[in-house]
């Protein structure tokens, strides 16, 4: 995973999915978002890890 495509298709993801995070929080404003930010860590460190 060392290449530079990779490294930049893997930051657009990432950025998409931040994107839709601050989509989540406007439609969801109740959602448990200290468990979201755990999950989404968690989701974070397998993909760049994985």
């Amino acid at each position: 995973m060392n290449d530079a495509a990779t490294i930049a298709t893997l930051a657009e993801v990432i950025a998409a999915m931040f994107e839709g995070l601050m989509v989540r929080a406007i439609r969801n404003p109740a959602a448990d978002r200290p468990l979201i930010a755990r999950k989404f860590q968690q989701l974070i460190r397998a993909m760049v890890l994985g």
